[in-house]
């Protein structure tokens, strides 16, 4: 497991430089992403765009590039809880050529935020959990990889690697604990998810690439430390809470902030003083859907999304 976890670091960290790296790049060839995402709080897939689908690579979930050989079925609607889910598969896609080509899926984000909160980062994420089910065929396994940074360095990483006696058709939730290595707090997170781990082996099996395999993920959540770690008090950020949510928003050091949620049109649907340190907030009456919190108070504007779910 150490070998392993060793080398999903070192993978992470090329991945995540790589992508910085090719960001900035012109690329000719259509099935090769050259730019990153940044997921915010499209942890549940809830949110899509097609600025990919131009390029032969599909939709993808709001600040997250794919590559799968399923271009045109990589949201599926067989969700955890929600609408929608990230699906990934291995299929046979056209290159440039025409040349039929193998391709395995994979997803990759990068974001500067981690749940509720932003930086200058006082928090370090405990573990993440997330759901999975999926199928992999013949000797195909999968990989889900999560890179903590601090000034683009790697300083803490979680994931695992999934045979196909750990996952099937029907959705399981896991957790993984991040490792770290030192004492700093990140202040970005890279995730890579695949369908395909032959570049990530656990043990001394390698891994095969096969058509159809696939794997769906959905509901992310970050369990983020309550204590400073650099000043060991307690810390005085806002955050909001629980993210779904089917009853009642939770928000926290927002005190004196004026609160209004609004529609994904743009409808301004509540209005509130926060007048306490700990306030709830009633949503039982928003259908399920997507809806943005605004916190104003005076000339600082905070802005969340949240999403119903029932």
């Amino acid at each position: 497991m150490k070998c392993y976890l060793l080398a999903l670091f070192c993978f992470i960290g090329s991945t995540f430089i790589w992508a910085q790296d090719s960001s900035s790049k012109e690329n000719s060839n259509k099935r090769t992403i050259s730019m990153i995402g940044y997921f915010d709080d499209n942890l549940d897939f809830e949110e899509w765009n097609s600025d990919f689908v131009s390029k032969g690579l599909g939709e993808a979930p709001n600040g997250w590039v794919m590559r799968t050989g399923a271009p045109n079925a990589q949201r599926t609607n067989n969700a955890q809880s929600g609408a929608y889910a990230m699906h990934i598969e291995t299929g046979v896609i056209k290159d440039n050529t025409g040349k039929d080509t193998l391709v395995p899926g994979y997803a990759i984000t990068i974001s500067n935020r981690i749940d509720d909160y932003f930086p200058p980062y006082t928090k370090r994420p405990v573990s993440v959990t997330y759901y999975l089910k999926g199928n992999l065929l013949g000797g195909d396994s999968a990989s889900v990889n999560f890179a903590l940074m601090r000034n683009n360095q790697v300083i803490g990483f979680a994931g695992r690697v999934y045979r196909p006696n750990l996952i099937n058709e029907e959705w399981q939730k896991f957790t993984n604990n991040f490792i770290y290595l030192n004492d700093e707090i990140p202040d970005k997170i890279s995730v890579y998810v695949a369908d395909c781990s032959i570049n990530i082996q656990e043990d001394k099996t390698p891994a095969t690439v096969t058509k159809g395999s696939y794997i769906d993920f959905d509901n992310m959540s970050f369990e983020i430390n309550k204590t400073d770690k650099k000043k060991g008090t307690r810390s005085h950020h806002l955050s909001i809470y629980p993210n779904p949510s089917s009853e009642a928003l939770n928000i926290d050091n927002a005190k004196g902030y004026k609160l209004f949620i609004y529609n994904i049109n743009g409808t301004p649907l509540e209005y509130l003083d926060i007048t306490e340190k700990h306030q709830t907030v009633d949503v039982s009456n928003l259908p399920i859907g997507t809806f943005s919190v605004v916190l104003k108070n005076g000339t600082k504007i905070i802005e969340r999304k949240f999403r119903i779910a029932k």
